[in-house]
């Protein structure tokens, strides 16, 4: 008997049956929105259904539209995934051509990166990382170590985005830290140009 709730979409059980043993269906798995942001950068949203566990399905029908509306405006398309190494992350991750892992300089936080480090090895995907959270004395031992990890493994540190009380609860309030202050948006802005200067370098290596 299948369980519909474990479909992933793939299309293998079709493939391996024989003909007409198994009747596709479908079911609503979430919704794609489409906007803009505050500074007018178009941006595609999936939302699973509300209990649904599988959302591959969801992922890649949002990056079909995507790659639609990006080769459309000629853009780059940056997409966004949970963190992980989860069904959902690898399947964002499938077909971008360099993964950059936003890291938290914790012991459970470089835990997590060295797993998806060794996914991405095995997927054969370029990575690059940006520190969040920088500079807090309480895990200073704890970076220090990720960075010599990542300089041992040949793994760009990009940016570091360093840790600010204040600009946390603007981020809680629901404001993005670069609209707190010139600083603030420098930082972001030379993290934003440093990244997308290694992926260039990468795209012609």
């Amino acid at each position: 008997m299948p369980f519909s709730d474990m479909c992933h979409g793939c299309g293998g059980c079709s493939a391996v049956c024989a003909p007409n043993a198994i009747v596709t269906g479908t079911r609503e798995l979430g919704q794609l929105a489409i906007g803009e942001t505050d500074d007018h950068h178009p941006f595609i949203e999936g939302r699973s259904r509300i209990g649904e566990a599988m959302t591959p399905p969801v992922i890649r029908s949002l990056l079909r539209r995507a790659r639609q509306e990006a080769d459309h405006l000629g853009a780059d398309l940056l997409i966004d995934a949970p963190p992980g190494v989860s069904c959902p992350v690898m399947t964002a991750a499938a077909h971008a051509d360099i993964v950059v892992l936003v890291v938290d300089p914790t012991p459970f936080g470089v835990h997590d990166f060295k797993l998806a480090l060794l996914a991405f090895t095995e997927a054969h995907k370029p990575v690059a990382v940006v520190i969040n959270r920088s500079g807090q004395s309480e895990i200073a031992q704890s970076e220090a170590d990720l960075v010599a990890f990542c300089e041992g493994r040949q793994v760009p540190v990009l940016a570091r985005i360093p840790f600010d009380r204040e600009a946390a609860a603007h981020a809680a309030g629901g404001k993005h830290p670069l609209t707190l202050s010139p600083a603030w948006r420098e930082r972001f802005e030379k993290a934003a140009h440093d990244v997308a200067k290694h992926i260039v370098g990468e795209h012609h290596a």
